[in-house]
């Protein structure tokens, strides 16, 4: 198992939460920060990641080591971060971006792509169009 350190050096080589969303040590995410940003629903969030409405509701929402919210989340600062960096900075585009509906998949917005678990996906398939 790999210690705290080692941890965030692997992630840190692709996350650079540009969006501010995450903690500096990526172990609490700033629900507050992502909605006020998104103006994402709370209530579509909470069913998304199939948590309980009221962990949402909190400004910050824990991180767990092993935890598939975690990896979820992780892949969303990730998309962000590569949106952040095609849209040259500007975290409006951003946001319209990551909440719009897209034909690619399916209807669904990048959010709802990385909330549901597919991110790594939606990772690699924004790669490919670069």
């Amino acid at each position: 198992m790999l210690d705290q350190k080692k941890r965030k050096s692997i992630l840190s080589a692709n996350v650079q939460n540009n969006m501010n969303w995450l903690s500096d040590d990526y172990s609490n995410f700033n629900a507050r920060k992502f909605f006020n940003d998104t103006n994402f629903s709370r209530s579509q969030t909470a069913n998304t990641l199939k948590i309980a409405r009221a962990s949402i509701y909190k400004d910050h929402l824990l991180l767990n080591k092993a935890n598939q919210i975690r990896e979820r989340i992780l892949h969303l600062v990730i998309v962000a971060d590569i949106a952040y960096n095609l849209f040259e900075s500007d975290k409006l585009q951003v946001a319209k971006w990551l909440t719009t509906p897209n034909t690619h998949f399916f209807g669904s917005s990048p959010i709802e792509v990385c909330f549901r678990g597919d991110g790594k996906t939606l990772i690699e398939w924004i790669h490919s169009k670069k």
